[in-house]
Protein backbone atom coordinates (compact mmCIF):
# COMPACT_ATOMS: atom_id res chain seq x y z
CA UNK A 1 0.00 0.00 0.00
CA UNK A 2 2.84 2.38 0.85
CA UNK A 3 4.78 1.74 -2.36
CA UNK A 4 1.71 2.06 -4.59
CA UNK A 5 0.58 5.27 -2.88
CA UNK A 6 4.05 6.81 -3.21
CA UNK A 7 4.18 5.83 -6.88
CA UNK A 8 0.84 7.55 -7.49
CA UNK A 9 1.78 10.67 -5.47
CA UNK A 10 5.01 11.11 -7.43
CA UNK A 11 3.16 10.87 -10.76
CA UNK A 12 1.20 13.99 -9.79
CA UNK A 13 3.69 15.71 -7.47
CA UNK A 14 7.22 14.63 -8.49
CA UNK A 15 8.90 17.01 -6.01
CA UNK A 16 6.77 16.07 -3.01
CA UNK A 17 8.51 15.24 0.27
CA UNK A 18 6.85 12.16 1.70
CA UNK A 19 6.73 11.17 5.36
CA UNK A 20 5.42 7.77 6.46
CA UNK A 21 4.07 7.91 10.02
CA UNK A 22 4.25 4.35 11.25
CA UNK A 23 5.37 3.03 14.61
CA UNK A 24 5.74 -0.51 13.25
CA UNK A 25 7.89 0.53 10.29
CA UNK A 26 10.03 2.83 12.41
CA UNK A 27 10.87 0.25 15.07
CA UNK A 28 10.85 -2.98 13.02
CA UNK A 29 12.00 -2.06 9.51
CA UNK A 30 15.75 -2.61 9.24
CA UNK A 31 15.78 -1.15 5.71
CA UNK A 32 14.21 2.22 6.49
CA UNK A 33 17.43 4.12 5.74
CA UNK A 34 17.35 2.84 2.14
CA UNK A 35 14.00 4.47 1.36
CA UNK A 36 13.57 7.76 -0.44
CA UNK A 37 11.00 8.91 2.11
CA UNK A 38 11.09 9.60 5.84
CA UNK A 39 9.71 7.23 8.48
CA UNK A 40 8.75 8.44 11.96
CA UNK A 41 6.62 6.96 14.73
CA UNK A 42 3.48 8.83 15.69
CA UNK A 43 2.62 7.69 19.20
CA UNK A 44 -0.31 8.93 21.27
CA UNK A 45 2.09 11.07 23.34
CA UNK A 46 3.29 12.74 20.16
CA UNK A 47 -0.31 13.41 19.17
CA UNK A 48 -0.98 15.09 22.52
CA UNK A 49 2.04 17.33 21.93
CA UNK A 50 0.88 18.22 18.43
CA UNK A 51 -2.69 18.90 19.57
CA UNK A 52 -1.53 21.42 22.18
CA UNK A 53 -3.93 23.06 24.64
CA UNK A 54 -5.36 20.64 27.19
CA UNK A 55 -3.71 17.69 25.46
CA UNK A 56 -0.32 19.38 25.39
CA UNK A 57 -0.64 20.12 29.11
CA UNK A 58 -1.61 16.52 29.79
CA UNK A 59 1.42 15.38 27.83
CA UNK A 60 3.71 17.50 30.01
CA UNK A 61 2.10 16.51 33.30
CA UNK A 62 2.25 12.76 32.81
CA UNK A 63 5.63 11.25 33.60
CA UNK A 64 7.29 10.34 30.34
CA UNK A 65 10.99 9.95 30.97
CA UNK A 66 11.39 6.91 28.69
CA UNK A 67 9.35 8.52 25.93
CA UNK A 68 11.36 11.73 26.12
CA UNK A 69 14.63 9.82 26.06
CA UNK A 70 13.72 7.67 23.04
CA UNK A 71 11.40 9.82 20.95
CA UNK A 72 11.35 13.33 22.32
CA UNK A 73 14.00 14.38 19.81
CA UNK A 74 11.52 13.81 16.97
CA UNK A 75 8.87 16.17 18.32
CA UNK A 76 10.31 19.18 16.49
CA UNK A 77 10.39 17.23 13.22
CA UNK A 78 6.78 16.08 13.65
CA UNK A 79 5.74 19.64 14.48
CA UNK A 80 7.52 20.86 11.34
CA UNK A 81 5.87 18.28 9.09
CA UNK A 82 2.37 18.91 10.42
CA UNK A 83 2.85 22.68 10.19
CA UNK A 84 3.92 22.45 6.54
CA UNK A 85 2.01 19.43 5.18
CA UNK A 86 -0.18 19.82 2.13
CA UNK A 87 -2.02 16.54 2.45
CA UNK A 88 -2.52 13.59 4.79
CA UNK A 89 -3.36 10.26 3.13
CA UNK A 90 -4.55 7.53 5.48
CA UNK A 91 -3.81 4.01 4.22
CA UNK A 92 -4.17 2.19 7.54
CA UNK A 93 -6.32 -0.53 5.97
CA UNK A 94 -8.24 -1.55 9.08
CA UNK A 95 -7.92 0.66 12.14
CA UNK A 96 -11.37 2.04 13.03
CA UNK A 97 -13.45 -0.74 14.52
CA UNK A 98 -14.64 -2.05 17.88
CA UNK A 99 -12.73 -5.21 16.99
CA UNK A 100 -9.55 -3.32 17.94
CA UNK A 101 -11.05 -1.72 21.04
CA UNK A 102 -12.20 1.68 22.25
CA UNK A 103 -8.73 3.25 22.68
CA UNK A 104 -7.58 2.34 19.17
CA UNK A 105 -10.71 3.95 17.74
CA UNK A 106 -9.99 7.15 19.68
CA UNK A 107 -6.44 6.99 18.37
CA UNK A 108 -7.75 6.87 14.79
CA UNK A 109 -10.09 9.82 15.35
CA UNK A 110 -7.22 11.82 16.88
CA UNK A 111 -5.46 11.67 13.50
CA UNK A 112 -8.37 13.52 11.94
CA UNK A 113 -8.37 15.99 14.84
CA UNK A 114 -4.73 16.82 14.05
CA UNK A 115 -5.43 17.23 10.34
CA UNK A 116 -8.22 19.66 11.22
CA UNK A 117 -6.09 21.60 13.72
CA UNK A 118 -3.29 22.10 11.19
CA UNK A 119 -5.73 22.71 8.32
CA UNK A 120 -4.35 19.87 6.19
CA UNK A 121 -6.39 18.25 3.42
CA UNK A 122 -7.07 14.65 4.37
CA UNK A 123 -8.14 11.57 2.42
CA UNK A 124 -8.94 8.24 4.03
CA UNK A 125 -8.27 5.69 1.31
CA UNK A 126 -10.20 2.42 0.99
CA UNK A 127 -10.24 0.44 4.20
CA UNK A 128 -12.48 -1.58 6.47
CA UNK A 129 -14.60 0.62 8.74
CA UNK A 130 -16.61 -0.69 11.67
CA UNK A 131 -18.38 -2.42 13.20
CA UNK A 132 -18.79 -0.02 16.12
CA UNK A 133 -20.12 -2.53 18.65
CA UNK A 134 -18.21 -1.42 21.75
CA UNK A 135 -18.90 -3.36 24.96
CA UNK A 136 -19.77 -0.30 27.10
CA UNK A 137 -22.71 2.00 26.44
CA UNK A 138 -20.66 5.13 27.17
CA UNK A 139 -18.02 3.97 24.65
CA UNK A 140 -20.63 3.68 21.91
CA UNK A 141 -21.94 7.19 22.69
CA UNK A 142 -18.47 8.76 22.73
CA UNK A 143 -17.36 7.13 19.46
CA UNK A 144 -20.63 7.99 17.73
CA UNK A 145 -20.41 11.64 18.85
CA UNK A 146 -16.76 12.02 17.86
CA UNK A 147 -17.28 10.23 14.55
CA UNK A 148 -20.08 12.61 13.61
CA UNK A 149 -17.81 15.53 14.49
CA UNK A 150 -14.53 14.46 12.89
CA UNK A 151 -15.56 12.27 9.95
CA UNK A 152 -16.98 15.36 8.28
CA UNK A 153 -13.49 16.89 7.99
CA UNK A 154 -11.67 14.63 5.47
CA UNK A 155 -12.31 15.66 1.88
CA UNK A 156 -13.22 12.07 1.10
CA UNK A 157 -13.48 8.80 2.99
CA UNK A 158 -13.52 5.51 1.10
CA UNK A 159 -14.96 2.35 2.62
CA UNK A 160 -13.69 -0.94 1.27
CA UNK A 161 -16.77 -3.00 2.18
CA UNK A 162 -20.48 -2.43 1.75
CA UNK A 163 -21.20 -3.12 5.43
CA UNK A 164 -18.75 -0.43 6.58
CA UNK A 165 -20.00 2.01 3.97
CA UNK A 166 -23.62 1.65 5.10
CA UNK A 167 -22.73 1.98 8.78
CA UNK A 168 -20.63 5.12 8.28
CA UNK A 169 -23.08 6.64 5.83
CA UNK A 170 -25.42 7.12 8.79
CA UNK A 171 -22.83 9.35 10.43
CA UNK A 172 -21.30 11.32 7.51
CA UNK A 173 -21.97 12.16 3.86
CA UNK A 174 -18.41 12.42 2.50
CA UNK A 175 -17.98 8.68 2.08
CA UNK A 176 -17.87 6.45 -0.99
CA UNK A 177 -17.36 2.76 -1.66
CA UNK A 178 -14.16 1.71 -3.42
CA UNK A 179 -11.82 -1.24 -3.98
CA UNK A 180 -8.58 -1.84 -2.10
CA UNK A 181 -5.86 0.50 -3.39
CA UNK A 182 -3.49 -2.39 -4.08
CA UNK A 183 -5.98 -3.73 -6.62
CA UNK A 184 -6.35 -0.31 -8.23
CA UNK A 185 -2.73 0.79 -8.21
CA UNK A 186 -0.48 0.60 -11.23
CA UNK A 187 1.32 -2.73 -11.50
CA UNK A 188 4.62 -0.96 -12.21
CA UNK A 189 6.12 0.69 -9.11
CA UNK A 190 8.27 3.83 -9.26
CA UNK A 191 11.39 2.45 -7.59
CA UNK A 192 13.27 5.74 -8.01
CA UNK A 193 10.66 7.38 -5.79
CA UNK A 194 10.80 4.54 -3.27
CA UNK A 195 14.56 3.93 -2.89
CA UNK A 196 17.37 6.44 -2.37
CA UNK A 197 20.05 4.73 -4.39
CA UNK A 198 20.22 1.30 -5.93
CA UNK A 199 16.96 -0.61 -6.17
CA UNK A 200 17.23 -3.92 -4.30
CA UNK A 201 17.65 -6.83 -6.65
CA UNK A 202 14.45 -8.75 -7.16
CA UNK A 203 14.89 -12.13 -5.56
CA UNK A 204 14.24 -14.62 -8.34
CA UNK A 205 12.60 -17.51 -6.56
CA UNK A 206 11.67 -20.34 -8.88
CA UNK A 207 8.51 -22.17 -7.83
CA UNK A 208 8.09 -25.67 -9.20
CA UNK A 209 5.05 -26.66 -11.24
CA UNK A 210 1.96 -28.06 -9.52
CA UNK A 211 2.63 -25.99 -6.41
CA UNK A 212 0.36 -24.38 -3.84
CA UNK A 213 1.21 -21.64 -1.32
CA UNK A 214 -0.08 -21.87 2.25
CA UNK A 215 -0.23 -18.47 4.00
CA UNK A 216 -1.60 -18.49 7.57
CA UNK A 217 -2.62 -15.62 9.84
CA UNK A 218 -2.18 -15.57 13.61
CA UNK A 219 -5.48 -13.65 13.97
CA UNK A 220 -7.34 -16.88 13.13
CA UNK A 221 -6.29 -18.18 16.52
CA UNK A 222 -8.30 -15.42 18.20
CA UNK A 223 -11.47 -17.05 16.86
CA UNK A 224 -10.69 -20.76 16.43
CA UNK A 225 -9.22 -23.46 18.64
CA UNK A 226 -5.46 -23.79 18.15
CA UNK A 227 -5.38 -27.60 17.96
CA UNK A 228 -8.30 -27.70 15.53
CA UNK A 229 -6.68 -25.14 13.24
CA UNK A 230 -3.39 -27.00 13.11
CA UNK A 231 -5.30 -30.22 12.45
CA UNK A 232 -7.08 -28.57 9.52
CA UNK A 233 -3.75 -27.42 8.08
CA UNK A 234 -2.29 -30.90 8.53
CA UNK A 235 -5.17 -32.60 6.73
CA UNK A 236 -5.07 -30.07 3.89
CA UNK A 237 -1.34 -30.67 3.39
CA UNK A 238 -1.76 -34.45 3.54
CA UNK A 239 -4.41 -34.25 0.82
CA UNK A 240 -2.25 -32.00 -1.36
CA UNK A 241 0.73 -34.31 -0.98
CA UNK A 242 -1.40 -37.31 -1.91
CA UNK A 243 -2.30 -35.42 -5.10
CA UNK A 244 1.35 -34.74 -5.95
CA UNK A 245 1.33 -31.05 -5.07
CA UNK A 246 4.27 -29.20 -3.62
CA UNK A 247 3.35 -26.95 -0.68
CA UNK A 248 5.22 -23.74 0.09
CA UNK A 249 4.71 -22.15 3.53
CA UNK A 250 4.98 -18.38 3.03
CA UNK A 251 5.34 -15.80 5.79
CA UNK A 252 3.39 -12.76 4.60
CA UNK A 253 3.67 -11.10 8.03
CA UNK A 254 6.48 -11.71 10.52
CA UNK A 255 4.02 -12.55 13.30
CA UNK A 256 2.97 -15.67 11.35
CA UNK A 257 6.47 -17.14 11.28
CA UNK A 258 5.96 -19.40 14.30
CA UNK A 259 2.76 -20.81 12.75
CA UNK A 260 4.59 -21.78 9.56
CA UNK A 261 7.38 -23.33 11.61
CA UNK A 262 4.92 -25.42 13.63
CA UNK A 263 3.16 -26.62 10.49
CA UNK A 264 6.47 -27.57 8.89
CA UNK A 265 7.51 -29.44 12.07
CA UNK A 266 4.72 -31.95 11.39
CA UNK A 267 6.28 -32.61 7.97
CA UNK A 268 9.99 -32.36 8.83
CA UNK A 269 10.98 -35.26 6.59
CA UNK A 270 8.65 -34.30 3.75
CA UNK A 271 10.68 -32.59 1.00
CA UNK A 272 7.55 -31.42 -0.81
CA UNK A 273 6.57 -29.19 2.14
CA UNK A 274 8.90 -26.20 1.84
CA UNK A 275 9.12 -23.23 4.20
CA UNK A 276 10.49 -19.81 3.24
CA UNK A 277 11.50 -18.17 6.51
CA UNK A 278 13.13 -15.08 5.02
CA UNK A 279 11.24 -11.81 4.61
CA UNK A 280 10.59 -10.80 1.02
CA UNK A 281 9.69 -7.37 -0.30
CA UNK A 282 6.05 -7.06 -1.34
CA UNK A 283 6.93 -7.02 -5.05
CA UNK A 284 9.04 -10.15 -4.60
CA UNK A 285 6.13 -11.95 -2.94
CA UNK A 286 3.83 -10.87 -5.73
CA UNK A 287 6.18 -12.30 -8.33
CA UNK A 288 6.24 -15.59 -6.41
CA UNK A 289 2.45 -15.75 -6.10
CA UNK A 290 2.21 -15.53 -9.87
CA UNK A 291 3.87 -18.96 -10.11
CA UNK A 292 1.43 -20.98 -7.98
CA UNK A 293 -1.63 -22.84 -9.25
CA UNK A 294 -3.52 -21.26 -6.35
CA UNK A 295 -2.97 -20.27 -2.74
CA UNK A 296 -4.63 -21.24 0.56
CA UNK A 297 -4.46 -18.04 2.56
CA UNK A 298 -5.68 -16.04 5.53
CA UNK A 299 -3.65 -12.84 5.18
CA UNK A 300 -5.90 -10.31 3.45
CA UNK A 301 -3.23 -8.65 1.34
CA UNK A 302 -1.67 -11.96 0.34
CA UNK A 303 -5.00 -12.64 -1.37
CA UNK A 304 -4.99 -9.15 -2.90
CA UNK A 305 -1.43 -9.74 -4.18
CA UNK A 306 -2.50 -13.09 -5.61
CA UNK A 307 -5.49 -11.54 -7.39
CA UNK A 308 -3.19 -8.86 -8.86
CA UNK A 309 -1.41 -11.79 -10.49
CA UNK A 310 -4.71 -13.54 -11.40
CA UNK A 311 -3.90 -16.38 -9.01
CA UNK A 312 -6.98 -17.97 -7.36
CA UNK A 313 -7.25 -18.42 -3.59
CA UNK A 314 -8.98 -20.63 -1.05
CA UNK A 315 -9.48 -18.40 1.96
CA UNK A 316 -9.82 -19.11 5.67
CA UNK A 317 -11.08 -15.78 6.98
CA UNK A 318 -11.89 -14.00 10.22
CA UNK A 319 -13.59 -10.76 9.09
CA UNK A 320 -16.19 -9.36 6.69
CA UNK A 321 -13.53 -7.83 4.44
CA UNK A 322 -12.61 -11.27 3.06
CA UNK A 323 -16.13 -12.05 1.92
CA UNK A 324 -16.51 -8.78 0.06
CA UNK A 325 -13.10 -9.15 -1.58
CA UNK A 326 -13.94 -12.60 -2.88
CA UNK A 327 -17.39 -11.44 -3.93
CA UNK A 328 -15.81 -8.77 -6.16
CA UNK A 329 -14.10 -11.57 -8.08
CA UNK A 330 -16.97 -14.12 -8.01
CA UNK A 331 -14.90 -16.39 -5.77
CA UNK A 332 -17.19 -16.61 -2.69
CA UNK A 333 -17.44 -20.39 -2.93
CA UNK A 334 -13.81 -20.60 -1.83
CA UNK A 335 -14.38 -18.71 1.44
CA UNK A 336 -14.39 -20.38 4.87
CA UNK A 337 -15.05 -18.13 7.87
CA UNK A 338 -13.38 -19.28 11.10
CA UNK A 339 -16.10 -17.47 13.08
CA UNK A 340 -18.47 -20.14 11.84
CA UNK A 341 -18.03 -23.90 11.99
CA UNK A 342 -15.51 -25.05 9.39
CA UNK A 343 -13.89 -28.40 8.79
CA UNK A 344 -11.07 -29.72 6.66
CA UNK A 345 -13.30 -31.90 4.46
CA UNK A 346 -15.27 -28.91 3.20
CA UNK A 347 -12.03 -27.12 2.37
CA UNK A 348 -10.64 -30.22 0.68
CA UNK A 349 -13.81 -30.44 -1.45
CA UNK A 350 -13.09 -26.91 -2.69
CA UNK A 351 -9.48 -27.86 -3.34
CA UNK A 352 -10.66 -30.80 -5.46
CA UNK A 353 -12.74 -28.45 -7.56
CA UNK A 354 -10.05 -25.79 -7.85
CA UNK A 355 -7.51 -28.39 -8.97
CA UNK A 356 -9.68 -28.77 -12.09
CA UNK A 357 -10.76 -25.15 -12.60
CA UNK A 358 -7.88 -22.91 -11.38
CA UNK A 359 -7.03 -21.78 -14.92
CA UNK A 360 -10.63 -20.83 -15.58
CA UNK A 361 -10.84 -19.01 -12.25
CA UNK A 362 -7.62 -17.16 -13.07
CA UNK A 363 -9.26 -15.87 -16.25
CA UNK A 364 -12.31 -14.64 -14.31
CA UNK A 365 -10.10 -12.84 -11.82
CA UNK A 366 -8.09 -11.18 -14.59
CA UNK A 367 -11.22 -9.86 -16.31
CA UNK A 368 -12.52 -8.36 -13.09
CA UNK A 369 -9.14 -6.80 -12.30
CA UNK A 370 -9.13 -5.05 -15.66
CA UNK A 371 -12.50 -3.48 -14.87
CA UNK A 372 -11.37 -2.36 -11.40
CA UNK A 373 -8.31 -0.59 -12.80
CA UNK A 374 -10.38 1.41 -15.25
CA UNK A 375 -11.52 3.65 -12.34
CA UNK A 376 -8.35 4.42 -10.39
CA UNK A 377 -9.13 6.06 -7.07
CA UNK A 378 -6.00 8.23 -7.28
CA UNK A 379 -7.46 10.00 -10.28
CA UNK A 380 -10.25 11.20 -7.96
CA UNK A 381 -8.08 12.67 -5.24
CA UNK A 382 -5.11 14.15 -7.13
Amino acid sequence: MVFITITEIKKKYPDAEIVLLSKVDYFNNENKETYNFHIYPLLMRSKFMLAGGFWGLLNRLIKYKNYQKKLGCYEKKLKHYFSNATMIIDISGYAFSSQWGFIDSLNFLFNIKLAKKYNIDMFILPQSLGPLNYPKCYQKKIIKTLTKKYFKYPRKIFAREQSGFLEMKKLTDNIDLSYDIVLQGNKELNFDAIYKNEVPRLEQVSIEKNSVALIPNQKLFNYGQENELYQIYNEIIQYLLANRKKIYLLIHSVEDKIICQRIKKKFTKEEDVIIFEEEFECFELEEMLNQFDYIIASRYHSIVHAYRESTPAIVISWAEKYYELLKHFDQEEYLFDIRNTINSQDIISSIKKLNKTFKKDAGKINKKLTIIRENNIFDQIF
